[in-house]
């Protein structure tokens, strides 16, 4: 969904496949707060 967000407005997020992998299983239990990931996304966002 996010990503079909952020197309919508003219947004593209870059990353590894295998650190999105990583990143969402620290998210999911609990290792990575909401805040955190929210950065990373930040981080990553390339304009389209």
């Amino acid at each position: 969904m996010a990503r079909l967000f952020l197309r919508l407005n003219a947004v593209e997020i870059e990353f590894d496949k295998a650190d999105a992998i990583r990143t969402m299983l620290a998210l999911v239990s609990g290792i990575l707060a909401e805040d955190d990931f929210a950065a990373l996304f930040r981080e990553h966002i390339v304009r389209a």
